[in-house]
Order: structure tokens, then C-alpha cells, then sequence
């Protein structure tokens, strides 16, 4: 996933699980025009051949993989969020529906 969001534009890379100091590392690295890899990601990426080669579809779910495109293409974490749920309440509202319009056919 690391390998596949930088060839998607991504210029830094920490996760959740990431060292705070590491956090901070990152953010002042990308905010002076630097790039950021947290170095445990490195190494997976460096020595973990296994995940570089698998076929982007079974490292992505749909959805993960929309999500980085979206970030990719300088949507914010609200935007894609607020757009996710309004595409669920639409879900919803559809599957709601589905009966009733059954019944008048």
C-alpha cells in the first residue's frame, strides 16, 4: 500500500501507529518541500517484495482505493468523508425504496 500511494503522488508517508516524534519529523520535513517516509515503512518497502508485487486490487479494497485517489488528487480527509456519507444515505434511502417500487409494478 506504502509503494502504491507514492506512485500516486503521495510525498510523505507515517501511519497511525507511527512514533510521535516521527509525526513531527514528517510534518516539518513536508512542510518545508521535503519528502517523508517513516523509516519502519522503508524497510517493508525495501526487503518486502511480496506486497510490491500483488496485484493492486487484492492490496486495495474499492473503496481504500478510491480514498487515495481522492487524497491524491487534493480532496481533504472532511470532503471524502462528508461525500462517503452522503453516498451511504443515498444507499439507504435506495434500499428503502426498492420494496415500494416493487409493489407498484
Amino acid at each position: 500500500m506504502v509503494a502504491r500511494a507514492v506512485r500516486a503522488g503521495a510525498t510523505g508517508y507515517v501511519t497511525k501507529d507511527s512514533d510521535p516524534d516521527i509525526l513531527l519529523a514528517a510534518i516539518r520535513k513536508l512542510a518545508g518541500g521535503g519528502r517523508f517516509m517513516d523509516p519502519k515503512l522503508v524497510n517493508v518497502m525495501v526487503f518486502d517484495t511480496h506486497s510490491i508485487d500483488a496485484a493492486p486490487h487484492k492490496i486495495l479494497s474499492d473503496r481504500e482505493f478510491q480514498v487515495l485517489h481522492l487524497l491524491a488528487a487534493g480532496k481533504s480527509i472532511n470532503a471524502i468523508a462528508d461525500r462517503g456519507a452522503r453516498a451511504e444515505r443515498q444507499d439507504h434511502q435506495h434500499a428503502q425504496d426498492a420494496p415500494h417500487a416493487k409493489a407498484r409494478y
